[in-house]
């Protein structure tokens, strides 16, 4: 209780020193997956000053040195040879850069990293994907069945239709070679669009409504 610091909860230097006192302090005698969500890049950006114009710029200043703090450190435990660390952000902020609205394809156009010493060797990949894509793709690496994520796909498979989907507060979005659309559903029309985007309304919103409907039956 006495590091929650900020609005959001614990700052990041102290969150990731937690983690890899977690991962160091017993060995491991089976493969586990850790989920760590950081908080330090989150407004309202309470974090030490760094010297930016922008406070964004501080705070994810912030986070990116204690992530890179924490992967020095693991390079130089035992456990790296056999450890696969994904980075991946949610969005990006509305204040940064400024001008960006909520539903701007610009704030969903995101990285997704893969580090570690299982990682074989360096690739670039550029393949459209989302978020829903992680499960498949990692799944698909370790050779574990992943039927039950059926709104995600293997990035790193050269078969099938590769696209991005993101949704934001009653709108969504698709993106593919083929262009990209954003559909507000309280405007009940087409606000971002590029190239031919007939197919792509109909495959956006045909995936945004079974999305809801798998829901539902849930």
């Amino acid at each position: 209780m006495s590091e929650r610091l900020t609005k959001w909860g614990v700052p990041d230097k102290f969150l990731i020193n937690r983690l890899h006192e977690d991962l160091l302090s017993k060995e491991q005698s089976e493969p586990y997956v850790k989920v760590v969500l950081t908080l330090s890049s989150h407004e309202p950006f309470d974090v030490p000053r760094a010297g930016f114009k922008e406070p964004f710029l501080d705070a994810v200043h912030y986070t990116d040195e204690c992530l890179g703090n924490f992967v020095e450190q693991l390079k130089k435990t035992k456990q790296w040879d056999n450890t696969l660390i994904l980075f991946v952000a949610d969005h990006a902020m509305q204040s940064y850069p400024k001008g960006l609205s909520n539903s701007d394809p610009e704030r969903f156009r995101i990285p997704l990293i893969w580090i570690g010493g299982a990682i074989k060797q360096p690739v670039t990949v550029s393949s459209y994907a989302s978020q829903n894509d992680i499960a498949t793709t990692l799944l698909s690496q370790l050779n574990l069945k992943h039927d039950d994520f059926k709104f995600s796909k293997n990035i790193l498979s050269p078969e099938g239709n590769k696209f991005a989907f993101y949704s934001y507060v009653n709108g969504f979005s698709m993106t593919d070679s083929t262009g990209m659309v954003t559909y507000d559903n309280d405007k009940q029309s087409i606000i971002h669009h590029k190239g031919d985007v007939t197919d792509l309304e109909k495959k956006a919103k045909s995936f945004f409504q079974m999305m809801y409907l798998d829901l539902g039956n849930r």
